[in-house]
């Protein structure tokens, strides 16, 4: 499994729009996902979202149990706590692309957009990570 870690949303600006625009077929492009959790806590090295804390773990052990195609987990940290937690003005919140509400966020991606999403407690379900996975 490919891992990017793009730090701002100016990162994952630059990252959609170098994104091909459908090239090659879609069963050759790599299943592409976006996770969007709290940022780390400097002492600890956890994230500061104890949600996010939890479901990292399900998400990347199931993500890797994917075989058919290459997987590219993409993670989209939205910063300290208090830049984040009830900041309507976030810049994650308010990009029509992603709409964040809630975090974790693990978004099924493509050139053309969002593919599906799994919010907080869904993150936890396998099942419906591999559903996501599926999603075309």
């Amino acid at each position: 499994m490919q891992i990017t870690r793009l730090h701002t949303p100016a990162e994952f600006d630059a990252f959609a729009a170098a994104l091909p625009a459908g090239s090659g077929t879609p069963d050759e492009a790599p299943l592409l996902f976006l996770l969007f959790f709290g940022s780390e806590v400097e002492e600890t090295g956890a994230s500061w979202c104890p949600d996010c804390v939890v479901a990292d773990p399900v998400i990347r052990g199931t993500l890797s149990l994917i075989t058919r195609r290459p997987v590219h987990l993409v993670e989209c940290p939205v910063g300290r706590r208090a830049d984040y937690k009830g900041n309507a003005a976030h810049p994650y919140r308010r990009d029509p692309r992603i709409r964040l509400e809630r975090i974790p966020t693990l978004i099924r991606w493509s050139p053309r957009g969002e593919l599906g999403r799994l919010v907080e407690g869904a993150c936890l379900d396998p099942e419906a990570l591999l559903r996501l996975a599926a999603a075309d």
